[in-house]
């Protein structure tokens, strides 16, 4: 466990517990997190056809979120792991995006060509 939470974190998503209740994912250890995972995750959600989007840190219990143009949501880079959009995976995503990770392919056939350089978006 040591070495493998040393590592560096590829992404952080929202998930459902399907793989806990399934028994595809078992609970390995539980140690206390690391200071650069207590620093702020920034999640943006952007509604379809908005020219906004809401920008929120995941630890703000509160949810304060605040709005920014698209353009400057995509130029700014966000907290130490980049910021994602909101999204809650099933386990069989979370698998195929750790998948292509490690493949050093995209999650997402559909993504813009662009899409891995996009610092609202880094792949880390």
């Amino acid at each position: 466990m040591k070495e493998i939470v040393s590592k560096e974190v590829a992404f952080i998503v929202g998930g459902t517990q399907d793989g806990f209740y399934s028994k595809k994912w078992k609970v390995m250890t539980n140690i206390p997190l690391e200071d650069k995972l207590k620093q702020p995750v920034y999640f943006f959600n952007q509604a379809v056809g908005e020219t906004t989007c809401d920008v929120f840190n995941i630890w703000d219990e509160e949810y304060n979120p605040k709005s920014y143009s698209e353009e400057k949501c995509k130029k700014m880079d966000w907290g130490p792991m980049g910021i994602e959009q909101w999204a809650s995976y099933g386990s069989i995503h979370v698998i195929e995006r750790l998948t292509a990770k490690l493949n050093s392919t995209l999650y997402n056939q559909y993504l813009h060509n662009d899409w891995m350089n996009q610092k609202f978006r880094k792949q880390r």
